[in-house]
């Protein structure tokens, strides 16, 4: 009998973790680059994941506050759980004051026109303290710029990287150099 109600009791303490957890996963925060938007949804590539989530956009006030913030930027997203969808119930840009900089780092994606950079600490390891952020090269003569283009589309994943930057609506390459490319995992 004294094992029946042990096990019960296990039984009732599992209910009770899983409800919690049910609760934890209907509201979240993330933080990330904000990596598509339109009137309906915004995409948000969360730190250290390879792909972007969709998230909904309901209200013409969080559409209005949306639509002031560049693809590319930092965010911070408020969510709840709708309907099986993740909604936006708040986002907030990170803006970084400075107008310019250079950031030493490690390349994490790329694409035709941009560049993912996790940020180095003192002792040259990703900083975990840091977020990774997104870099597109600038606007020349009505094109991106070709010598930084070209600079993307040959430094690798993984290797690290100074950029020099500038801000308009969002952080600008205007130098990139590859300091050290990637290690090969498969070599001894």
């Amino acid at each position: 009998m004294q094992a029946l109600k042990w096990a019960l009791a296990a039984l009732l303490a599992l209910g009770l973790a899983g409800a919690a957890w049910a609760e934890d996963a209907t509201k979240g925060t993330v933080t990330g680059i904000l990596v598509a938007k339109d009137k309906a949804s915004i995409s948000v590539k969360a730190e250290g994941e390879k792909e972007a989530v969709k998230y909904a956009v309901a209200g013409d006030d969080l559409a209005a506050a949306i639509k002031k913030i560049a693809i590319t930027n930092l965010v911070t997203v408020v969510w709840t759980l709708t309907d099986k969808q993740k909604c936006v119930a708040s986002i907030e840009a990170i803006i970084d004051p400075a107008k310019e900089g250079t950031v030493t780092g490690l390349l994490v994606a790329k694409g035709a026109n941009f560049i993912d950079v996790k940020p180095l600490d003192k002792d040259g390891k990703p900083d975990a303290k840091a977020s990774t952020e997104r870099y597109m090269p600038k606007w020349h003569d009505g094109a991106m710029d070709k010598d930084v283009t070209a600079a993307i589309a040959a430094a690798k994943v993984g290797a690290t990287v100074q950029v020099t930057w500038t801000r308009d609506e969002r952080k600008r390459v205007t130098a990139l150099t590859v300091t050290a490319e990637p290690k090969d995992e498969g070599k001894k």
